[in-house]
């Protein structure tokens, strides 16, 4: 079970809002497009996704990939997923702008735990980055 998760960040570092939703001004079909990501996923997570069920299925390591997209209506499910590691990769997407607040990310994201793989620069001025989760260590 592989599960991605992409969010799309002001220049500050607050989730953009769907209402704000510039992605389709930079959406292609290059490889690390959003539009991308869902068509490649086998499953989409929602908000009302099962944490439980994912941490069954992630045990019984099935072959399916999920994909879930930050949004404020989705913030509940992305930090379950963060806080009980069940996230392999995470799509930042930058945008070239500011916003005057938000949902920060950085409040539940600790990007130590994370290794960067990949920079990608999209149209527009956004920057993608690949991140994938860093191997634990057993002390």
């Amino acid at each position: 079970m592989k599960i991605r998760i992409a969010a799309v960040l002001s220049a500050n570092g607050y989730l953009a809002s769907p209402a704000n939703d510039t992605r389709r001004q930079w959406s292609s079909p290059k490889k690390y497009a959003l539009s991308r990501l869902r068509k490649e996923a086998d499953l989409s997570l929602h908000k009302n996704g099962s944490l439980l069920s994912l941490l069954a299925e992630k045990r019984s390591n099935a072959d399916v990939a999920y994909f879930a997209e930050a949004t404020p209506d989705t913030m509940d499910l992305i930090k379950g997923l963060l806080l009980y590691r069940l996230a392999d990769e995470l799509f930042l997407y930058s945008l070239p702008y500011n916003m005057d607040g938000g949902v920060p990310l950085s409040d539940f994201l600790n990007l130590e735990d994370w290794e960067l793989r990949e920079e990608h620069a999209l149209p527009e001025r956004v920057v993608c980055r690949v991140y994938r989760r860093q191997a634990a260590v057993n002390v």
